[in-house]
């Protein structure tokens, strides 16, 4: 079992009520009061079942969200290293666009010529005949 001390200002209520509990617990032996004392010992140990199950609970949540920051944490890296991936994909598309773009102005060119060409041989022809 871990052990935790707990702040000041949280258990502080807590105490008071137990010490109303014993000073209510230790009046009624001094009355010789079974049934209060019966009633007080139950609101005692109520009270601890309550008190044990709260401090569970508030570790129950502490874990769940140290949980949750780790996986949080992990998918902050995880989208980092997409996001450099994706950047330098873009780079790479990028680069293939400006090799696409002057291999088309290349090809543009060479039709250009292969079209004066022709018409430089049709000329011709229109000559010979």
């Amino acid at each position: 079992v871990k052990m935790k001390r707990m702040a000041p200002a949280l258990i502080a209520p807590k105490l008071k009520l137990f010490d109303l509990f014993t000073q209510t617990k230790e009046a009624a032996m001094q009355m010789k009061d079974q049934k209060m004392h019966a009633l007080v010992e139950a609101c005692i140990s109520t009270w601890t079942d309550m008190t044990i199950a709260d401090g569970e609970r508030e570790d129950k949540i502490k874990s769940n969200c140290a949980q949750v920051r780790c996986g949080c944490v992990e998918c902050g890296k995880e989208l980092e290293t997409n996001l450099k991936e994706m950047k330098g994909l873009t780079a790479d598309l990028m680069a293939s666009f400006d090799t696409m773009r002057k291999g088309e102005a290349m090809l543009k060119a060479d039709l250009e010529e292969a079209r004066r060409k022709l018409l430089g041989m049709q000329d011709l022809e229109a000559k010979v005949y």
